[in-house]
Order: structure tokens, then sequence, then C-alpha cells
């Protein structure tokens, strides 16, 4: 008795699932570049005769990847809408 309302829930919420995919149909994977820019401490040994010391300054380094995206047309079209509500506001 106890796993009956566990298993009803289930399939709802699989049902709703099924939906949500169903409805993403017209939706596409974009890919992008996404660089990122961030800080290591990177140890340098400088010798100076027999004595040698370490610094530890702080390098940048660039991390280039390729991001997807998921775009969908609804997305598309309400950020149409609001580029076009921004270019509007620009130009009073």
């Amino acid at each position: 008795m106890g796993s009956y309302p566990v298993s009803v829930l289930l399939c709802c919420c699989f049902f709703v699932l099924v939906t949500v995919r169903a409805q993403q149909t017209d939706c596409r994977e974009e890919t992008y570049p996404c660089t990122r820019m961030y800080s290591v401490h990177r140890p340098i040994k400088r010798c100076i005769h027999s004595l040698c010391l370490y610094s530890l300054p702080r390098v940048y380094v660039i991390n280039k990847e390729i991001c997807v995206r998921t775009v969908c047309q609804q997305d598309e079209i309400l950020m149409g809408e609001t580029l076009n509500i921004s270019v509007t506001n620009y130009r009073m």
C-alpha cells in the first residue's frame, strides 16, 4: 500500500518530463567561444651563485574553450524583443 502513491508520483513526473521534452523540439545546440582568464601563482626559482630563492608571482592564464548552449525558438523571439526595446529606449 505504501508503494502505490510513490509509483503514481513517478509516473506523473515521467509524463511531465516527456511533455517538456516534446515541446522543445524547436531547439538547437549552438557552439560559441567562451574564453576565460584566470590567475594562478607560478613558482619561479631565482638563483644568485649558490643561493636560490623562490617567488610566487601571479600569472594570468587565458583558457580558450568552445562552449555549447541550447537555443530555442521562443528564446530567440524574446531576445529579439528585448533588443528592440533597448534600441528604442537608447534612441530617445
